[in-house]
């Protein structure tokens, strides 16, 4: 049911639900959700890092790898201060 839930609802609560219990073939959905759902991405990267299994660390490490270098100083999202100061 976990498994449908992610393939077809994926919410932040599916992913931490999923998590503990990940098999492959959820291992294979996160590693797809965390590279296709920008809203869910952090959720899935997260939960495949907690996954005491190698394929999900290679996924992890696969997508942290594509990611641009301003995604991996946890730019994405944040805006830069540009006002100035006398």
């Amino acid at each position: 049911m976990l498994a449908k839930l992610l393939r077809e609802e994926p919410s932040e609560e599916v992913i931490d639900a999923v998590s503990s219990v990940a098999d492959e073939e959820c291992i294979v959905q996160l590693g797809r959700i965390a590279r296709t759902r920008p809203a869910l991405s952090d959720a899935a990267l997260n939960a495949l890092e907690g996954i005491d299994q190698p394929r999900a660390n290679a996924i992890a490490t696969a997508i942290h790898n594509a990611l641009p270098p301003c995604a991996k100083s946890g730019a994405i999202g944040q805006v830069a201060d540009t006002s100035l100061t006398s």
